[in-house]
């Protein structure tokens, strides 16, 4: 995912131009690249960064409490995502990779602005999922929420020590 969201980060440059952070020898939203982006960088994040997680979060939600889900198979496909939370958030799993898309796209799409307002933005994101963490506790154990949240802890103060020290 990271890979097709390089192919729209640019930077402008001081002679004017905006060039791709990747490859400074390709110029951003020309037809080449706009080729490129509307090719593979757009279909690529919109298939495995939304379309894949969403649709086997749907597949998991209809299914979850019907009879397919006591089926061996069911839990053979699927007990790698929804092992270790409670009964009523086993689609936890989706709300930490979406945090993981949200922020990879931030970085990418906020590049051109100021490092400090995408800090802040960092902080806001992760400020919000350590608010539903707390409100929801999805795991089955208390030490299992609590290792969850001080993993979203330690990223907020990294991105908190990284813009004011």
């Amino acid at each position: 995912l990271n890979a097709f969201l390089k192919l729209v980060s640019c930077k402008t440059l001081d002679d004017g131009n905006t060039y791709l952070n990747a490859d400074f020898t390709i110029e951003c939203w020309t037809t080449s690249h706009l080729n490129w982006v509307l090719s593979v960088a757009l279909p690529g994040t919109l298939l495995w960064g939304i379309c894949a997680p969403s649709l086997i979060l749907y597949y998991l939600i209809a299914n979850y409490r019907t009879k397919r889900m006591k089926k061996k198979i069911f839990w053979i496909r699927f007990s790698y995502l929804i092992n270790g939370f409670k009964k009523d958030r086993y689609y936890w799993e989706f709300v930490i990779l979406y945090r993981k898309l949200i922020l990879a796209a931030m970085v990418v799409f906020l590049q051109t602005v100021d490092p400090a307002i995408q800090g802040l933005v960092g902080l806001g994101i992760l400020m919000l999922f350590i608010y539903v963490h707390i409100t929801m506790s999805p795991f089955v154990t208390k030490s299992f929420d609590e290792m969850e949240l001080r993993s979203i802890i330690a990223s907020w103060v990294t991105i908190y020590f990284g813009l004011f020290y």
